[in-house]
């Protein structure tokens, strides 16, 4: 009886340790099954935010190809416009020289730059303006044309040789055969400046630039095209008006200078003269008031013989 009781507690505890069991696998079953949701969901919101990141990396990336193609295009459109505009400026350089080497003939250059200076620059300037041909020979040779302008006093502040070179059918002659002949009439006429407009050399795009600064190998000379003719006067004229204008500050300062400079020799003589006076009149007061002393002298003593005779 008591092996049958032990046998049937057994068996309860049994039962109850494999109820237990049960409900454990059951609470982890459930637990696994909560762990599998949550890890789905979050991996479905995983997926989500990477697809919403991924949507938006794309429409940045086609904002970025937009701008890019309209940057693209604009920056087309501009050096198109450059190209053009160069094309343009080409085409103008070759009407101006084909209207230049078809209309006249020898002396073109020179008379073209005669007009301009007439239309665009002598209206404008002063009668102490000169642009005249250089006809004066020295040693053999001479420029072509000389511009001078002096100020209200007469005195220089500009001075430019000109010499005009012509594009010869087929010639192939350089533009630096010309520059020692023209600073060597620069210098024979004294001018300050050399310019050597020139249609040689077309094809050059150094002289094509314009205004190309020769100075480093000869004083002050430039050489132009001839659409440059009036801007290099131009330019040279206001830095002429700009030193003749310092010139005549410094001018008036020396003068001031050399002004109170002579006050002070005038004020220095004036002194010494004053004081070489002041002791000659001084030491003829002292000969004067001896002699009267001795006058006095003389006469005091007439009195006392008088009286004592």
């Amino acid at each position: 009886m008591k092996l049958q009781n032990e046998i049937a507690l057994k068996v309860e505890e049994l039962n109850a340790e494999i109820d237990r069991k049960r409900h454990v696998e059951i609470a982890f079953t459930e637990k696994m099954k909560h762990i599998d949701e949550q890890h789905k969901l979050a991996t479905e919101m995983n997926i989500a935010d990477a697809k919403r990141e991924k949507e938006k990396l794309d429409e940045a990336l086609k904002l970025t190809i937009t701008q890019f193609k309209l940057s693209a295009q604009e920056a087309k459109e501009f050096y198109e416009t450059q190209l053009k505009e160069k094309d343009d400026e080409i085409e103008r350089f070759k009407n101006l020289k084909a209207k230049l080497t078809t209309k006249l003939v020898g002396q073109t250059l020179e008379e073209h730059c005669e007009i301009e200076f007439e239309r665009n620059l002598r209206p404008h300037v002063s009668r102490n303006v000169t642009f005249t041909k250089d006809n004066e020979t020295k040693d053999g040779t001479k420029g072509d044309y000389i511009y001078r302008e002096t100020d209200e006093n007469g005195i220089e502040i500009l001075s430019i040789m000109f010499e005009m070179k012509n594009e010869e059918n087929g010639g192939t002659t350089k533009n630096i055969k010309h520059l020692p002949k023209l600073d060597s009439d620069r210098t024979k006429k004294n001018c300050e400046y050399a310019v050597l407009v020139s249609m040689l050399e077309p094809e050059s795009e150094l002289f094509n630039i314009g205004i190309v600064d020769k100075s480093y190998e000869y004083e002050k000379m430039y050489v132009i095209r001839p659409q440059f003719f009036i801007p290099i006067i131009s330019l040279l004229r206001n830095e002429a008006t700009k030193v003749s204008t310092l010139k005549n500050e410094l001018a008036v300062v020396r003068n001031q200078s050399t002004d109170i400079t002579n006050f002070e020799d005038n004020l220095n003589n004036f002194k010494n003269a004053f004081g070489n006076n002041a002791r000659l009149f001084g030491k003829k007061i002292t000969e004067a008031i001896t002699c009267l002393e001795a006058e006095k002298e003389r006469i005091d003593e007439i009195i006392r013989l008088f009286r004592g005779g």
